[in-house]
């Protein structure tokens, strides 16, 4: 099955000194990082699988599909601070090239890709101003 591991931690002992998300009971994790709280790591020795590194692309935006929802800004930097491109490349997104996948918040909400880790690691999905950023023009 697995690999057995001991436990270290009591992970309610861990997270009653994180700061909690100013809109939900869940830990804000960019907030216990800059405040040197957390030190992510993106891959773990012995269990994560290695794959050549990536370069990083600069952030960019994404056109909303609703006239009345402002577009997406993606940030590679913060994404890539937390995970490495490889967790998320090739795997979650198959392509680096922008336009060939159509996303879509059923496909998110569903699990697939933002959805992965967003609404179950990341700040949830209804926190919508975090993600569609870019002013309305």
């Amino acid at each position: 099955m697995g690999k057995k591991v001991q436990k270290e931690y009591d992970y309610a002992t861990f997270a009653e000194k994180l700061p909690q998300d100013r809109m939900t009971d869940l830990i804000d994790w960019e907030k216990a990082e800059a405040n040197g709280l957390v030190h992510p790591a993106d891959n773990l020795p012995g269990v994560s699988l290695q794959r050549l590194p990536l370069n990083v692309q600069k952030d960019f935006a994404l056109t909303s599909r609703s006239a009345w929802m402002p577009d997406i800004i993606f940030s590679h930097k913060k994404h890539v601070m937390w995970n490495g491109c490889e967790v998320c490349h090739p795997d979650i997104f198959p392509s680096s090239k922008k336009g060939t996948v159509k996303y879509s918040m059923f496909d998110i909400a569903a699990g697939r890709y933002c959805g992965l880790c967003h609404g179950r690691v990341a700040f949830p999905l209804n926190q919508c101003e975090r993600c569609h950023a870019k002013p309305v023009q």
